[in-house]
């Protein structure tokens, strides 16, 4: 039974299944590469299930990982990427 309906950026269902400490690991580099203007929304995906965590704005909040359930780490896995994506330059045509 999904709940989760409208709101997501697209990209299909998320994983069902929890994420590997690999992934976590993964997850936690990429989350420190995001651009400043990207992180508020960080804020609100795990606000959005964890409304303890989520602070004023301008607040600096310490996330961690394995205090998350599975379906807020696919989903910051998932923005972090879209963010992420990289710039593809076609160097084989010339």
């Amino acid at each position: 039974a999904s709940r989760a309906r409208g709101g997501g950026g697209g990209g299909g269902a998320l994983p069902s299944r929890d994420m590997t400490y690999r992934e976590k690991q993964e997850l936690t580099e990429l989350l420190g590469e995001l651009p400043e203007d990207k992180q508020a929304r960080v804020v609100e995906i795990v606000a959005e299930r964890h409304a303890e965590l989520g602070g004023a704005a301008d607040d600096l909040i310490e996330i961690n990982i394995e205090e998350l359930d599975s379906v807020t780490l696919w989903k910051l896995d998932r923005f972090v990427r879209s963010c992420l994506k990289p710039k593809k330059k076609k160097q084989t045509q010339e």
